[in-house]
């Protein structure tokens, strides 16, 4: 079925409705009226996933009825489908549906009759995080182009610095000179725009994330360790992490790993 417009400004935030039927969406659709929002309909997230204006901040609502999410979708199929920060709509608002919906990776879970000042809290948030993902995502862009520009010797110095390795032991593992290490390990800096190891570290630390996770802007690891973990689009209305459903350690052969 084709996406059907329900209104709003063309070109601004858009807000996705997501629902078995068009009359489950109708009384939100009014309550958000006021709102700069663009409001599209649609029975499932893969109608509004090769259709939507990335540089625009956007979020779905979805309405699940009696257990069943809109177009009969599972679980896994929503999880996979949706390409920005969602949340749910039920009329079973129980903690087994709320744990359901979390661990498929809803931002929050509300009964249908929410009060409109709630959703439209949730729904405002949920638009910052797709604006913050964004900014990550076009950073994360510009870290694996400078990235890119590195020898394999600057690679290398990078994975030794992270080891906590001084210039002059790396400078006899290399079997270079003592300058040409800090000259290199200052272009490395330079190209990726970090001042120290430590900036160097929490920057390899995120992209290892964005490049595991999908650039959840709230998974971050401890710069010493080697493993990530962490919650996705798991979060609270206040943007802080959710340890609804972790995820397993894993490790990366790339060379940011």
């Amino acid at each position: 079925m084709a996406l059907v417009g329900l209104g709003g400004k063309v070109g601004t935030n858009t807000l996705y409705l997501v629902a078995a039927v068009r009359d489950q969406a109708e009384a939100l659709a009014a309550s958000c009226e006021s709102a700069d929002w663009a409001l599209q309909f649609c029975t499932g997230p893969s109608e509004y996933a090769c259709v939507r204006d990335a540089s625009h901040p956007s979020c779905a609502v979805i309405f699940e009825s009696k257990g069943i999410p809109p177009s009969f979708l599972s679980l896994r199929d929503i999880a996979d489908e949706v390409p920005i920060p969602w949340l749910v709509l039920t009329d079973r608002p129980d903690m087994a549906v709320a744990t359901k919906w979390m661990r498929c990776g809803a931002m929050d879970v509300f009964p249908v009759d929410v009060g409109t000042l709630t959703l439209r809290a949730a729904i405002e948030n949920a638009m910052r995080v797709d604006a913050e993902q964004a900014s990550l995502n076009r950073r994360m862009a510009d870290v694996k182009a400078a990235y890119a520009t590195l020898s394999p010797r600057q690679r290398e110095i990078i994975h030794l610095v992270l080891e906590g390795r001084q210039n002059k032991w790396i400078a006899n593992s290399l079997e270079i000179s003592k300058r040409t290490v800090e000259l290199d390990r200052a272009t490395v800096l330079a190209k990726l725009n970090v001042e120290n190891a430590v900036e160097l570290a929490r920057l390899v630390t995120e992209l290892r994330c964005h490049e595991q996770w999908g650039g959840c802007v709230h998974c971050r690891i401890d710069p010493g360790t080697s493993n990530v973990a962490g919650p996705h689009w798991q979060h609270t209305s206040q943007g802080r992490p959710q340890a609804v459903a972790e995820s397993p350690h894993r490790g990366g052969s790339d060379p940011t790993a």
